[in-house]
């Protein structure tokens, strides 16, 4: 009898050992045979000895991303916790330079931030097409702080010198050395029409009469906020209370880019003035260069300049980032500008649309 319950027993452990997997299939929807990444209906999906992976899981030491119904993330972004994630063509999350759907953009920390050096080479591209010209560009982004500089070295300033002159006007204002009030007027008619009498003039009363005077004051306080390539020589023409020491204006592109940035972040003069002059450069009626690369909506804080074969522009756009060029030679300067301020208005309204999308998962 014991023998007969035995072999019983022992037939019953054997069936079980093999039917245990079908009746784990079919009686719960798991297989235990079922393990690793299984490709099904366009989608990759991983088990663990049956069970469905979901959520965050590390394989392998790569993370991956499971859906609710199991399927892996590939080529996807994931919002998580306050963080972003991206997840490649493999499924494995990574950070750094990537190509979102065609669009290259920076991955650090769960942070999205513009991709930099795509910019940059972005630019290098369009003076490439411009080789007749000597171009030299200044790109900071407001948020990130992350700069560059293509081609670094002063030039003739032209008229967007006059942004110097502007500050150093407010200084004299803040000091009580003039008045606000007569000084307007002419800081209007420099910014916003490019008026060289107001230029000379306000020089002139800068330097208490002598306008040689007032572009030596104005060279010292440049110097003293980090200007290195900014020197004023002389009035321009045709102007009234001309002035001259034989000598070129200069300045550069990283030099107007590093006064815009003081500007716009209230750090020279005092905050006020730094408004009072944002207000100024949003006046700017000049439509023709990098503004012409940019929707009407935008607000640009800029001031241009143009004599010779030079043209500059440089400002401030929407408070997100700051670009400066200046250019000597462009054949079609209009065309230049129009198409760097394109080519970075549109990657800007792209990573906006960009960060506005919801990947909550």
């Amino acid at each position: 009898m014991i023998k007969k319950i035995f072999k019983i027993v022992i037939i019953g452990i054997v069936i079980g050992i093999l039917t245990y997997p079908f009746y784990c299939w079919y009686g719960y929807g798991v297989n235990i045979f079922l393990h690793g990444f299984v490709q099904k209906d366009n989608y990759t999906y991983h088990y663990e000895h049956g069970i469905m992976n979901k959520g965050l899981r590390n394989i392998d030491g790569n993370y991956y991303y499971f859906d609710e119904d199991g399927h892996m993330f590939q080529d996807e972004i994931l919002y998580l916790n306050d963080k972003y994630y991206y997840f490649d063509l493999e499924g494995k999350m990574q950070e750094g330079n990537i190509v979102y759907k065609g669009f290259n953009i920076v991955l650090e920390n769960g942070q999205f931030k513009k991709d930099i050096d795509y910019l940059k080479n972005g630019l290098n591209k369009i003076i490439e097409e411009n080789k007749e010209a000597t171009i030299s560009i200044y790109y900071k982004d407001l948020e990130s702080r992350n700069s560059f500089i293509i081609n670094d070295m002063p030039m003739y300033p032209c008229s967007i010198i006059k942004i110097g002159v502007m500050v150093e006007t407010f200084e004299k204002i803040a000091l009580g050395n003039l008045t606000y009030e007569d000084c307007y007027p002419y800081l209007w008619a420099m910014i916003t029409y490019s008026d060289n009498t107001s230029y000379n003039y306000l020089l002139r009363l800068i330097g208490d009469g002598d306008g040689l005077t007032g572009a030596m004051i104005t060279n010292e306080y440049l110097e003293s906020l980090g200007l290195t390539d900014t020197k004023i020589h002389h009035g321009l023409l045709e102007g009234e209370y001309y002035f001259t020491d034989g000598n070129s204006n200069t300045s550069s592109a990283k030099d107007i880019g590093l006064l815009l940035e003081l500007i716009n972040d209230g750090k020279v003069v005092n905050q006020e003035s730094c408004q009072q002059m944002k207000d100024l450069l949003l006046a700017c009626l000049d439509d023709t260069a990098l503004a012409s690369g940019m929707s009407l909506d935008v607000e640009f804080a800029h001031k241009s300049g143009w004599a010779y074969e030079y043209y500059h522009d440089g400002g401030i756009v929407n408070d997100d980032y700051i670009i400066v060029v200046f250019s000597d030679g462009a054949l079609d300067y209009q065309k230049l500008m129009g198409k760097i301020a394109k080519f970075l208005y549109n990657y800007e309204l792209y990573f906006e649309q960009f960060l506005n999308k919801k990947y909550i998962k």
